[in-house]
């Protein structure tokens, strides 16, 4: 499997002293060691997706100066350290080192082969020009606050050792380099930043004519190259325009504002706290709150070439307030004319909080987000992020309401919450989001439907098993496909892919049951539409994900609390750990309900003794609902209890629930302390185990049982208890004695 990359090494900041004394100590060693393995961690670590070099990683995405280091920044910085110190003494006995780096592609790669050109500048600074020159992605190599600084250190390090012509053939390389970003929309401002702090590596009398030229006009434009990394630094980046000027500031003066901070980077490179656009449109934002018809006005001037971060956080302002319905809607169109995708999710918010009917032209803008905005293009929650872990914690609806095509369908919901008739008006499009190509759409969808069964329960439902069983009519379709493929080409490998093709489709089909909407429409449907339903709940049951087949299990005891028949739920106390788990925690819940405690009680009977632990821990958690009922009633249930495995899983559940009791306790609450004293008495005598804390609820219980039977035959069985108590050693009944003797 996949590690968990962000715990490969821990997080020890206690281990760095043993490394770089390492590396100091026994550099040849130290590198024989431990350079195969990072290097084998930063290819396996490659981030998924990673094309053009310098591919990054999991474990070292970001190069930071720190005093403060964790393993696995000691770890490369030590042997970054022992590369150098071997350079220096021979850099001829690492050719086959270099050799191997140069070959490989990835950011840490790159780091040290670059150190060790730096170290031995003097022996390998033509290679390194070299190198440099048929590499230029090789320049991207330092810190997170000084990017190509390893980089400028090394052009510092071989410049005056180069021939002429390398030196000519370097320059001309750094003068045409331009990073990603400063190729990018919004990045054109800092166009030349990363050429301007690489030639300052050059010594300005080795530099030539054309490149002192270039330098002085980067000069002008940037002040100051790139320097030396300063390490993690603190602050909040607040807006580049102080709210008291703002506050003071004409529509004319914003609208210039707007086109002078059009980008995220907008401020200069020593001033980091200094927001951009980001920063500012918040700022804006608050105004517009405060006067919305004033702002929303403004906005309605923006020159279609405005970043288009101010208008979305306008709109996104307006649904809180009680700007003119007509003011809204203007701003609405105007978003969607010029910035559909960038604007998307604060027009449908605003048109799904808008409490009166929409015009025809908006509700067909809300049908076009719904089905045809591009977000999603990927089901981003089932791809891995850094460290190992999947965007949005794995979790299909997190990742679903933070897409357009999610949030729109969530604004149809409260659009029909808000008037029935709109279901209607937006049939068509709810046939449309119900068979969405992204599951996390369609989990977005379920609440709508919640909506929609409001009016009409028919209609819910049949968009509902359209929701989650799209894939049926699609699997029919590649199923007959599959068959007309002939054998020649099937050895080719077609029907393999069709195999996992059809797999997929079952897989994420079933894991959309397991969301938490989806989940909460079988349930308001069991009592009178389970008919409808069961054919899916059978399904989540017999899942090959553990969640959904929990999930099944509990939606099938709630039917059987509702319906005669019981077929689903004996399936789940026949099956594996998370379907039992899901009766469990069905009939722990209910238990105190009068209506279905008898099934309850059957269920909790058979699963206290289960075989596993979780499942019987849970079980026992029942007594947490039976806290503020009569015990006397359930003298059978709780005696079966404290004899079953489910007492050893979780004895602290009905310790407490007795202890919290405001009635009279039963008699069988000896019992209860009884088999404890004598299953535990060993444990509660740890301290480092819960009995040793439960011990003393016991304590407390038995003295109050016996108050309260003083004069039947438990308060004789009390009294022998506080004697076993004794003998055990258990020294708790000790404060128990002393209390009751006062």
């Amino acid at each position: 499997e996949r590690p968990h990359w962000s715990n490969l090494f821990g997080h020890d900041q206690f281990c760095a002293d043993h490394f770089h004394k390492s590396a100091e100590r026994s550099p040849q060693e130290f590198v024989r060691h431990v350079l195969p393995v990072v290097l084998e961690i930063a290819d396996a670590a490659t981030v998924v997706g990673a094309q053009d070099p310098p591919k990054r990683d999991a474990i070292w995405p970001l190069f930071f100066q720190t005093r403060y280091e964790d393993a696995d920044d000691a770890c490369l910085s030590s042997l970054i350290s022992a590369l150098r110190l071997l350079a220096k003494q021979s850099a001829k006995a690492l050719t086959e080192i270099v050799s191997d780096l140069k070959n490989r592609d990835t950011y840490v790669a790159n780091v040290l082969l670059l150190n060790i050109y730096g170290a031995a500048g003097n022996v390998l600074a033509e290679e390194a020009a070299a190198t440099l020159i048929l590499e230029p992605w090789r320049f991207h190599c330092g810190f997170s606050d000084s990017p190509y600084w390893t980089s400028m250190e090394l052009i510092k390090e071989i410049s005056p050792h180069l021939s002429s012509s390398s030196r000519e053939q370097l320059e001309e390389v750094i003068l045409n380099y331009s990073s990603d970003y400063e190729r990018s929309k919004e990045g054109y401002k800092l166009r030349g930043r990363s050429s301007f702090s690489l030639l300052s590596a050059i010594p300005a009398p080795l530099r030539s004519e054309k490149a002192n030229s270039r330098y002085k006009e980067l000069e002008r434009k940037f002040q100051l190259p790139d320097t030396s990394p300063s390490g993690m630094r603190g602050g909040t980046v607040t807006s580049p325009i102080e709210k008291s000027a703002a506050e003071r500031m004409t529509d004319e003066q914003w609208l210039k504002a707007f086109a002078k901070y059009d980008s995220e980077y907008s401020h200069p490179p020593k001033d980091f706290l200094k927001g951009g656009v980001w920063e500012l449109a918040g700022m804006f934002r608050d105004f517009v709150r405060n006067e919305p018809e004033r702002f929303a006005r403004l906005c309605l001037k923006l020159p279609r070439e405005t970043n288009p971060a101010y208008l979305e956080r306008a709109i996104d302002a307006l649904k809180e307030t009680s700007a003119p319905v007509d003011l809204k809607f203007e701003l609405c169109r105007k978003a969607f004319a010029e910035h559909p995708n960038d604007c998307g999710k604060a027009i449908v918010d605003l048109l799904g909080s808008i409490k009166e009917p929409l015009p025809d032209d908006l509700v067909a803008m809300l049908r076009w987000f719904a089905t045809e905005h591009p977000d999603p293009d990927q089901e981003l929650w089932d791809k891995e992020a850094l460290g190992g872990k999947e965007y949005y914690g794995g979790d299909i609806l997190t990742h679903g309401i933070n897409t357009v095509r999610g949030r729109a369908a969530k604004a149809i919901r409260d659009l029909i919450l808000f008037d029935s008739s709109s279901i209607a008006r937006f049939s068509a499009v709810l046939s449309k989001l119900v068979a969405d190509r992204s599951l996390a759409v369609r989990a977005c969808v379920a609440p709508t439907l919640l909506a929609v069964a409001r009016s009409d329960w028919p209609l819910a439902i049949r968009l509902f098993k359209n929701s989650v069983q799209p894939a049926n009519s699609s699997r029919r379709k590649l199923e007959n496909l599959r068959q007309k493929i002939p054998s020649a080409v099937a050895v080719r490998g077609i029907l393999r892919w069709f195999d996992r093709v059809l797999s997929k489709y079952l897989v994420n089909d079933d894991r959309l049951l397991g969301t938490e909407y989806v989940d909460r429409f079988i349930y308001y449907a069991l009592r009178d539409h389970f008919s409808h339903v069961r054919p899916i709940v059978e399904r989540m049951l017999r899942s090959q994900h553990p969640r959904v087949r929990e999930a099944g299990a509990r939606l099938a005891s709630l039917a059987a609390i509702y319906h005669p028949d019981q077929s689903l739920v004996a399936e789940a106390l026949q099956g594996d750990t998370a379907q039992r788990l899901g009766v469990a925690k069905v009939a722990s819940s209910n238990i105190a309900d009068a209506t279905c405690r008898r099934w309850c009680e059957r269920q909790l009977l058979k699963l206290f003794n289960d075989t596993d632990a979780d499942v019987r821990r849970e079980s026992a958690s029942c007594f947490h609902k039976l806290k503020d009922v009569s015990f006397e009633d359930y003298r059978d249930f709780v005696s079966a209890f404290a004899e079953s495995k489910a007492y050893e899983s979780n004895s602290s559940s009905i310790l407490f629930a007795l202890e919290e009791s405001s009635q009279k306790l039963p008699g069988i609450t000896a019992t209860v302390c009884e088999k404890f004293v004598s299953r535990f008495a060993r444990e509660a005598r740890d301290i480092r185990t819960s009995r040793a804390a439960d011990v003393h609820t016991v304590a407390k219980l038995v003295f109050r049982t016996y108050h309260q039977h003083e004069t039947d035959h438990w308060g004789s069985k009390c009294l022998d208890l506080i004697d076993q108590m004794c003998l055990e050693g258990l020294q708790e009944v000790s404060t128990g004695l002393a209390e009751f003797e006062r």
